[in-house]
């Protein structure tokens, strides 16, 4: 069964674009112009993935994103954050509001192809897990869980070591984890890690 796909926009030359995109990609698209239509159409068939224009001046985007991350029914389904992000104050509101993703306008087809692809597969890997744990613990299977609040650990690949206290840096503040640094040779080959990271970001900027 195809993916279906919710775009909320109130600009009609935005939504009828991406619309046009996705259907030729073989998705089944819902288009809204406001929150009312969205919920209609989330209430008349499930959304695997949310296309959100958070620049819209009409309503709050932002607080119905944050509404669908938390809710229990809706908490699988992908978002992606769209409009104009042209401070990294407004890139960090989306995703503090829940986005799984964030992509300025004008989105070339390609990218956004690429990354609905890449999100569904991961939301899928999880749904699949959930599944099995589910599975699991009806079955009697499940053992007892355990308790933790070790931080994430975070890993910057890069290959301009002269460059990395700043990126780190900033990293640090704005995550609230600690950052370290590994070359970008470790990086790429994980396993040569002593310790395997949570997240690990690349630097290509100094890349050939």
């Amino acid at each position: 069964m195809p993916a279906r796909i919710l775009i909320l926009d109130a600009i009609a030359n935005n939504w009828i674009m991406l619309k046009i995109k996705m259907q030729t990609a073989q998705f089944e698209m819902d288009a809204s112009a406001n929150l009312a239509d969205a919920e209609r159409a989330m209430a008349q068939n499930r959304s695997n993935l949310i296309s959100l224009n958070l620049s819209d001046p009409d309503g709050d985007n932002h607080a119905f994103c944050k509404t669908l991350r938390n809710a229990p029914d809706t908490t699988s389904i992908a978002l992606i954050a769209t409009g104009i992000f042209d401070t990294a104050k407004a890139r960090f509101a989306a995703l503090d509001a829940g986005a799984d993703d964030v992509l300025p306008r004008s989105i070339d087809a390609t990218l956004l192809l690429a990354r609905i692809r890449s999100l569904l597969r991961v939301r899928s890997v999880v749904q699949e897990l959930v599944l099995r744990e589910s599975t699991s613990r009806a079955l009697g299977f499940e053992d007892a869980r355990q308790d933790f609040d070790s931080p994430a650990k975070i890993a910057l690949g890069t290959a301009a070591p002269h460059q990395h206290a700043a990126i780190t840096d900033a990293l640090s503040q704005d995550l609230r984890y600690p950052v370290m640094t590994v070359g970008i040779e470790a990086a790429l080959g994980a396993k040569t890690l002593a310790t395997s990271p949570d997240l690990l970001i690349i630097d290509a900027s100094a890349l050939p």
